[in-house]
């Protein structure tokens, strides 16, 4: 596996041609980082980790569950498109899917008693690239194209709870198992009668549990304090690496081995001010003693996120009517990613906008466009230019009421 992820930080490097994918720098590590998910939150670059939703399902800080007002289903989709360049070449390149199905339960609105469980992207990885290549052996020279494919990801599957002990704070906890399969392969063709075709493939099955714990202050009112904290897990991987030609039939070989995820910490504060809400957020983990897919190109280091998001709240008075009744957010977000080729760092910009449309009820349509760049290039490296848009659809209702007790 190691020599695979060598030959490929080659190609990433010094590649002429680059092919429809995702992100190529998700080859790195477990993929590219999914912190928060759902277009409420993204349309704030992020902002969540002390950012109050009634109707949106928080998946940063589990205390931000006491916020909500009903139960709720969330089902979420994301787009990804990208212009990747170097420095002589510019390309597309694409991706999208489903983006996670929550719900959430509301039980007691005044003990901010709620319970949240579903499943969404963790991480993901969808890199294709492509190089020509030219061989010479035995006084005889080949060409061809050689390319790499990296897919899949971390899926996350959590339960958990919010409650507010008293007024002025909410603490929430969730445990969660990981699971998902990247799949790294390899397959260089030549153009000559007598050459054949050789390839490489490699499987990682990936899982573990952990848990998340989360707090939120509010010491004046409308003044929200948040933050959350994810221990180290451990990441078991096990491995079915197969090598395989035209010529000869394939060969495998399996191994298991177990890493250790590093812990995540979020804090988080936002305003409510009128019809307005200010968010700031920063989230930081440190990658540098994380051990799989290391090789020498590559150093892991300590990934850091700063957001700010800025919410206009929805008028839901039954006189509002059209554009009034609609929520808007803008948001930024600078991120450092948790690795560094050739010891160049890869960071990220970003902007955000996006909308809440009520439909009927409690049912909302949330949509978010975020534009960005990431990566440089400089020393041979990559540049990601890149848009994504992302949907979700929410259907709320009340199923736990207060009621009045009297005794006789």
């Amino acid at each position: 596996m190691k020599k695979i992820i060598i030959f490929i930080v080659i190609l990433l490097i010094n590649s002429p041609l680059f092919s429809q994918g995702g992100s190529n720098y998700s080859i790195f590590g477990v993929g590219e980082l999914n912190h928060i998910n759902g277009a409420k939150y993204d349309a704030l670059g992020g902002t969540s980790v002390a950012f109050p939703h009634a109707t949106g399902i928080n998946l940063s800080n589990p205390a931000m569950w006491s916020e909500n007002t009903d139960t709720r289903i969330q089902l979420g989709y994301k787009f990804n498109q990208s212009l990747v360049s170097n420095e002589t070449q510019n390309l597309y390149q694409n991706n999208g899917g489903l983006d996670g199905l929550l719900t959430l339960f509301n039980l007691d609105t005044a003990m901010g008693a709620s319970v949240s469980m579903g499943f969404y992207s963790y991480t993901n990885v969808n890199s294709l690239i492509s190089t020509p290549v030219t061989v010479t052996a035995n006084g005889e020279t080949l060409s061809g194209v050689t390319t790499y494919e990296a897919t899949g990801g971390i899926t996350r599957v959590y339960f958990g709870f919010s409650i507010k002990p008293i007024d002025m704070l909410a603490i929430g906890a969730q445990v969660f198992g990981n699971t998902g399969l990247i799949k790294n392969s390899t397959q260089s063709v030549f153009y000559e009668d007598n050459a054949f075709t050789t390839y490489t493939e490699a499987n990682d099955g990936l899982g573990g549990t952990g848990l998340r714990f989360g707090l939120m202050l509010e010491p004046i009112n409308n003044l929200r304090l948040g933050a959350f904290y994810e221990p180290s897990t451990t990441l078991s991987v096990e491995n079915d690496l197969t090598f395989g030609s035209s010529l000869v039939d394939d060969t495998t070989f399996s191994s298991s081995a177990e890493y250790d995820l590093p812990s995540t910490l979020g804090l988080g504060v936002s305003y409510l001010t009128g019809k307005f809400i200010f968010g700031l957020d920063f989230q930081t983990s440190d990658y540098s003693t994380f051990t799989y897919n290391t090789f020498d190109n590559i150093q892991y280091s300590t990934y850091n996120s700063y957001s700010l998001g800025i919410q206009r709240i929805g008028n839901n008075s039954p006189s509002a009517k059209g554009f009034d009744t609609w929520g808007y957010s803008l948001g930024a977000s600078f991120k450092n990613h948790y690795f560094q080729v050739n010891g160049l760092a890869i960071d990220e910009f970003s902007g955000s906008f996006g909308f809440t449309i009520p439909i009927r009820g409690t049912a909302e349509l949330d949509a978010a466009f975020t534009i960005g760049q990431r990566g440089t290039t400089d020393s041979g490296l990559i540049k990601e230019s890149f848009g994504k848009l992302s949907l979700n659809i929410s259907i709320g209702d009340t199923w736990f009421q207060p009621f009045n007790r009297s005794y006789e």
